[in-house]
Order: C-alpha cells, then sequence, then structure tokens
C-alpha cells in the first residue's frame, strides 16, 4: 500500500523531475521536432503545387495534340479530295482524248502511205526506211486509246481513290 499512496515529498520530486524533463524537451526537443513537421509540410505543399502545375500542364498539351490531330486530319482529307478531283480530270481528259483522236482516225483515210527517213549520226552510215501505214497507222492508236480507258476503268472500280499504296484505302 506504501506504493498506492504518496508522500509529500515524493510527489515534490517527481514534479522537479517533471519540471527539468519539460524543460529540456522545450528548449532542445520541440523546436527541431516542430521544424521537422514545418519542413515535411512545406514539402507537401510543395509536392501538391507541383503535381497541380503538371497536370495543368499535361492538359495543355493533351489539347495541343488534339488540335495538331485535327489539323492533320483535315489536312489529309483536303489531300485526298484533291486527289480524288485530279484522278478525276486526269481520266477526264484520257478518254476526251481517246475519244476525240478515235473520231479523227475514223474521219480519216482508210490508207495512207508516206516514206519516213531515219538517218544516224555517224560517219557513213545511214538508212532509209520506208514504211507504209495503212490500216496499222489507224487501228494500232485505237487499240492503244481501248486498252488505256479500259485500265484507267478497272483501276478505278477497284481503287476508287486512285491510290497505289494500301495503307490510305
Amino acid at each position: 500500500m506504501f506504493l498506492l499512496t504518496p508522500d509529500s515529498g515524493l510527489i515534490f520530486w517527481m514534479l522537479i523531475a517533471f519540471g527539468v524533463v519539460f524543460f529540456v524537451l522545450a528548449k532542445f526537443g520541440w523546436p527541431v521536432i516542430t521544424k521537422m513537421i514545418d519542413n515535411r509540410k512545406q514539402y507537401i505543399d510543395e509536392s501538391l503545387e507541383n503535381a497541380r502545375k503538371a497536370n495543368e500542364r499535361l492538359a495543355q498539351l493533351q489539347e495541343e495534340t488534339a488540335q495538331m490531330l485535327k489539323q492533320a486530319q483535315e489536312q489529309q482529307s483536303k489531300i485526298l479530295a484533291e486527289a480524288v478531283e485530279m484522278r478525276n480530270q486526269i481520266v477526264e481528259k484520257a478518254k476526251t482524248e481517246a475519244t476525240t483522236e478515235g473520231q479523227k482516225l475514223l474521219e480519216g483515210p482508210a490508207f495512207i502511205g508516206y516514206p519516213v527517213v531515219v538517218e544516224s549520226n555517224g560517219s557513213d552510215q545511214s538508212w532509209i526506211l520506208l514504211c507504209f501505214l495503212g490500216s496499222l497507222e489507224i487501228l494500232l492508236p485505237l487499240i492503244i486509246a481501248r486498252a488505256s480507258t479500259t485500265a484507267l476503268l478497272s483501276c478505278e472500280a477497284s481503287n476508287p481513290l486512285g491510290l497505289r499504296s494500301s495503307r490510305f484505302l
């Protein structure tokens, strides 16, 4: 029972020991602890600020990327439209030329014969080539025009944009 009922002297020495420990902690311990807590708080605040800035920068970069992608898609569609238009013009021009050439050949004389002279630039060699281009002169351009028109039309049917690379199809 002696431990359960303290004396006045024991209480006095306990208060003095408590005061000394309190003084030492107040003088040397708590400033260090509070300084460490303040530093930690400052580090956390800076980290949160940096994270916020990084998120803002990320959002800005995503907007710029989306804008650049949109511009690229617009340019792609513009280029493809120009390519389709150019292809259509070329096909139309080829068809028109083939038709007019065919009409000219059909309206021309049935048999044409004339000499063609071919000379070499060599010293004494010269050749004279005599060609009579009758029905062959009429039929050959028609066959070529028909074949090129057919090739363009088949190319147009299998590849509507007229592109060679399969990555654009």
